[in-house]
């Protein structure tokens, strides 16, 4: 079985290339709660999980990379739910930009200041508040939203596999 993500809030169960169950009322097939379909595809509670993100992150750094690390998670938060406005991301997606960003964000700055460093160049006023925008821009680039999941019945629960 497949579930899918039609449009927002609605969700279709298929079977077999048949709706067997949706989210919507308007269809006619068994009805879907779509808070629990949101809360099994991870489209729900994204604040309080991220929030849990950050505080179990685990980075080792000093006080000032920590507190640079804690505004671009929270300028980054504001950026999520703009892009969240139409559900194009769920937590999962949100966890891999935070791991990416943990992950990347200090050689992006250092790729980017390279060709000004190779030059002997200082760099430009802008650099640091640019270079954390491409930062950004990459780390949402390295997800993309989903809209299908494969999904079972256990205990008369549906799960994903």
């Amino acid at each position: 079985m497949k579930l899918i993500k039609k449009e927002q809030d609605h969700f279709v169960l298929m079977s077999e290339g048949q709706i067997i169950a949706s989210t919507d009322s308007g269809d006619d097939v068994t009805q879907l709660s779509l808070r629990e379909i949101k809360k099994l595809v991870g489209e729900s509670s994204l604040k309080e999980d991220f929030l849990d993100i950050l505080e179990r992150s685990g980075k080792d750094a000093n006080p000032f990379e920590k507190q640079g690390m804690q505004r671009g998670f929270i300028v980054g938060w504001g950026l999520c739910e703009d892009e969240n406005k139409d559900k194009k991301y769920t937590v999962e997606d949100v966890k891999k930009i935070v791991e990416w960003l943990q992950n990347n964000a200090f050689s992006v700055e250092e790729e980017l200041a390279k060709p000004f460093e190779d030059e002997d160049e200082v760099l430009p006023e802008t650099f640091f508040h640019d270079a954390y925008n491409e930062t950004l821009n990459r780390a949402f680039q390295s997800v993309e939203p989903r809209t299908e999941w494969d999904v079972e019945f256990v205990d008369g629960e549906l799960r994903l596999i």
